[in-house]
């Protein structure tokens, strides 16, 4: 079966989703590459064309991120990125799928509602969340659900929390570079599939960084809940679409 022409539509559109909201492109690419590889390709996939192509966001997300924020969450999520891949390679698909799913939607449902922070987390909490998407986004590149609850839910500005995100998943693409290289999964033939894939994502990556600034509060804040969502429907096992 020719993987290629589904990975690279699969591509296009989570680039779309990573230049607009700076963050999503796991919870599109990998509940739906999964059914057509098998789930550690797919986040080596991933991880190889997104560290790529989003390194021009980075720049101006640094000067624009609150640092105060973003450093305890990496130290948190340092400490259990390592675990998480460990737990890719034994755990039973199965079960973490459904277990994901459940998660994104309660992220949705707590989003939705309106509740919102009161006040600025104390670094315990911050270095809590940060631990949680450390642990998801080794074992299956979902670093998102916790920080989406963590930032989505506070009164931060739109664009700041764009370039916390971005920041936070640059840092952590070089942790759980290491890690991934450690438990030997940077195969050449995945490799060489990923740098086919690039093109497309590095482009729709550009045509979603276009787009946003003309997205309001409310736009941005909606196309993330519909993002988990979405990546969260398609990820229950009884809606497989392969026997993968």
């Amino acid at each position: 079966m020719n993987v290629f022409v589904p990975l690279l539509l699969i591509s296009a559109l989570a680039g779309a989703v990573r230049g607009f909201t700076g963050f999503g492109t796991a919870l599109v690419f990998i509940p739906i590459a999964s059914t057509i590889v098998p789930p550690w390709q797919a986040v080596i996939i991933l991880y190889v064309i997104d560290t790529v192509t989003t390194l021009p966001l980075i720049p101006r997300a640094v000067r624009t991120c609150t640092w105060r924020e973003v450093v305890p969450l990496c130290i948190g999520a340092t400490l259990t990125v390592p675990v998480g891949a460990a737990f890719l390679l034994t755990v039973d698909p199965t079960a973490l799928r459904w277990a994901l799913a459940a998660l994104a939607l309660g992220a949705v449902a707590i989003l939705a509602s309106g509740w919102r922070y009161r006040a600025l987390p104390g670094r315990l909490v911050s270095g809590v969340v940060g631990a949680a998407s450390g642990f998801l986004g080794g074992l299956c590149s979902f670093w998102g659900p916790p920080i989406a609850i963590f930032w989505l839910g506070g009164q931060s500005r739109a664009d700041t929390v764009r370039a916390n995100i971005i920041v936070f998943l640059a840092v952590m693409s070089c942790v759980a570079g290491i890690t991934f290289a450690a438990h030997g999964l940077f195969e050449l033939r995945v490799v060489v599939l990923a740098g086919l894939l690039m093109p497309i994502y590095g482009c729709t990556v550009w045509v979603g960084t276009k787009l946003f600034p003309y997205a309001s509060e409310t736009t941005f804040r909606r196309t993330a809940y519909l993002i988990i969502t979405g990546a969260a429907l398609d990820s229950v096992p009884a809606f497989d679409r392969s026997p993968h």
